[in-house]
This record gives C-alpha cells, sequence and structure tokens, in this order.
C-alpha cells in the first residue's frame, strides 16, 4: 500500500515553494550582482513552473471548474503580458534598470502582507466557528 501526503499539504508545499522562489531567490540574484532583468525573468519562469504544477493537482483533483481555470488562465496571462510590456517601456523611457528591482520589492512586499492577511482572516474563522482543530499541531502524514 502506498501512503500519500494529504493533498492540503500538497497545496502548502507548492505554495511555500512559491513563496521561496519570489522573496529568496529574486533578492538572493539581485544581492550577487544578477542582472535585475534576468532575475525577474529566472524568478518568473520558476513560478510559472510551479503555478503549472499547482493548477495541475487542482484539476486532478477536481477541486477547481474547468470553465473557471480557463477564465483564470486567460486573465493571469493578459495580467502577465500588460505587466512585462509596461514595466518593459517604463525602463527604456527613463532608462533606468532600478524599475525592476522596485517591481520585485513591491511584489515581495504584497506577497507577505497578502500571506499574513490570508493566514490570519484563517485562524479568525475558525476560532469563530468554534473550529480550534487548525489552531493544533498535526502528524504530518
Amino acid at each position: 500500500m502506498i501512503r500519500r501526503p494529504p493533498r492540503s499539504t500538497l497545496m502548502r508545499s507548492s505554495a511555500a515553494s512559491d513563496v521561496y522562489k519570489r522573496q529568496v531567490l529574486g533578492p538572493l540574484m539581485l544581492e550577487l550582482k544578477v542582472l535585475p532583468e534576468v532575475t525577474q525573468a529566472v524568478s518568473s519562469v520558476t513560478v510559472l513552473f510551479t503555478g503549472i504544477s499547482s493548477v495541475a493537482q487542482f484539476l486532478i483533483l477536481g477541486k477547481v471548474p474547468w470553465d473557471y481555470g480557463l477564465l483564470m488562465f486567460l486573465f493571469g496571462v493578459f495580467s502577465s503580458l500588460v505587466g512585462m510590456k509596461g514595466l518593459g517601456y517604463l525602463v527604456k523611457k527613463y532608462n533606468k534598470k532600478s524599475l525592476v528591482i522596485f517591481a520585485i520589492a513591491i511584489i515581495v512586499g504584497l506577497s507577505i502582507l497578502l500571506l499574513v492577511v490570508a493566514g490570519v482572516l484563517e485562524i479568525a474563522a475558525s476560532v469563530a466557528s468554534g473550529n480550534s482543530d487548525k489552531l493544533n499541531f498535526k502528524p504530518f502524514c
């Protein structure tokens, strides 16, 4: 019999990997004097692969309706293109590569803020519903 980790563990590990790639890898590469454009490209590609694996897990498990998933995929592609073109235009117009660094810093800051808010809201909802099991430690498997 093969034991698999629970679905939530897979999803959380994927999200944690995404957080690592955005919040550790990007600033680390900048500190190592890698060009900001290269740092942004590497960070974006690694997040793309993590996102694809997360979406595949959700679709296989039947957690996301196909029409909703397709709509969010198209929205993500459109938003990425607008962001890339907009930032590229601003970098060329002002000839400031530091704008890429500011964009990474804003993304990292917003990610941290939204992760904290999401965690606090989840804990508050658990406490309000009387289900405090989420606050206790559980075994890994």
